[in-house]
């Protein structure tokens, strides 16, 4: 017996939302801190509070929605060149900042400079970890933004700490869970509440245990960089009155952003009450598919083997031509966005059957899964050229 329809993939999908989720908590707090750390009067204003998990927000729901298009058109473009000349570019801008972060008052122009792009920057990585894969990106920069909020030392050093480390112990958790489910189906997945908790737990352990430290060891603020000029020291409660308000914006922005990705997850899925088929059990004794004839794959293969073989190669096909297949899919629900509709469902349906079926597959069944995939991979070649 086995489940089908979207309900397998339900699991994944809200761990990868967790995960994004995640991203975008990390990315909030390193830009609420760095300017925390650096021009705590601007937290004072409501646009100063309000402008990043807005922003923040909007880029990771793009880059989420225009999936497949972009994707597209990073393909087109060139990857590989376009991701050389980004880090490049990004090098440049983290060296300027470290370089005049250590000069003093003489480099605080190259410093501003650096953080200052660093921030513009955050948004753009976190559209990249929308499209599934920017996730090093904006954990990087987030990390860079955190550092140089440190050097300013005192409580704004401890809590840009304590803040990165614990969503950061959250994200691995669930990151390692979610690619495990991914790369590992399994058909009674794990409830999603569990991971979450205990990701959260491992997470709180990890703050609890660095803000210990930082009240036996506080962190000195850096004779490197110096305040801007302008900048006016704020009474203690002035910054504790900060601190609340930042902590209930980043605890309701974080929970609306997952819950806004588990409803576009929903509503794009069309997700259905769980199905149920039977499938006969196969003896020991029975033969499975028969060997695979000389130049047609590796010996021992089958039938089941060839197609899924032939299923693989098409998902490879389709990405090249800017068409990816989403961690959070299955298979079926992957077919639907393919073109034409009856052969994306057959080539989609010898593949199940012959992944996870109680096989039996035949060469007529081989050669028509491969036939539907021809006719969808011309589909989406046709487009491409025709664009």
């Amino acid at each position: 017996m086995r489940a089908s329809g979207a309900s397998p993939g339900r699991v994944p999908a809200a761990l990868l939302s967790a995960r994004l989720a995640a991203v975008f908590l990390l990315s909030l707090s390193s830009l609420y801190h760095i300017a925390l750390a650096w021009e705590p009067a601007l937290l004072r204003q409501p646009l100063g509070v309000a402008w990043p998990p807005f922003v923040l927000a909007a880029a990771a729901l793009a880059g989420a929605a225009l999936h497949d298009r972009l994707a597209f058109l990073a393909e087109r473009a060139g990857r590989g060149r376009i991701q050389m000349a980004g880090w490049i570019g990004y090098n440049f801008v983290l060296i300027a900042a470290i370089l005049g972060a250590m000069a003093g008052e003489p480099g605080r122009g190259s410093a501003g400079f650096g953080a200052s792009v660093m921030r513009f920057l955050q948004p753009c990585f976190l559209l990249l970890a929308g499209l599934g894969r920017g996730y090093i990106g904006a954990i990087t920069n987030a990390f860079a933004l955190t550092c140089h909020a440190s050097l300013a030392g005192g409580v704004p050093a401890a809590s840009a700490a304590v803040s990165f480390a614990a969503v950061f112990t959250f994200f691995l958790v669930v990151d390692h869970h979610a690619r495990k489910l991914t790369e590992y189906p399994v058909e009674i997945p794990p409830r999603p509440g569990g991971v979450l908790a205990r990701a959260a737990l491992q997470g709180a352990g990890m703050a609890a245990v660095l803000a210990g430290a930082f009240l036996l060891w506080p962190p000195q603020a850096a004779v490197v960089l110096a305040r801007p000029a302008s900048h006016e020291p704020l009474t203690r409660g002035q910054v504790l009155e900060i601190y609340a308000n930042l902590a209930v914006v980043a605890l309701v922005c974080g929970v609306g952003f997952y819950l806004l990705l588990r409803l576009a997850v929903g509503r794009g899925r069309g997700q259905g009450e769980l199905q149920v088929e039977r499938v006969a059990a196969r003896r020991r004794s029975e033969p499975v598919a028969p060997p695979a004839s000389p130049g047609e794959g590796g010996a021992g293969s089958g039938w089941e083997g060839r197609i899924v073989k032939t299923y693989v190669r098409l998902l490879n096909q389709l990405a090249r031509l800017g068409v990816r297949r989403r961690l959070d899919e299955t298979p079926r629900e992957f077919s639907a966005r393919l073109a034409p509709r009856d052969a994306a469902e057959a080539v989609t349906g010898h593949f199940s059957r012959a992944r996870y079926g109680p096989g039996g597959a035949t060469e007529a069944d081989f050669r028509e899964a491969s036939r539907a995939g021809e006719l969808v991979l011309g589909h989406f070649r046709g487009r491409r050229q025709g664009s």
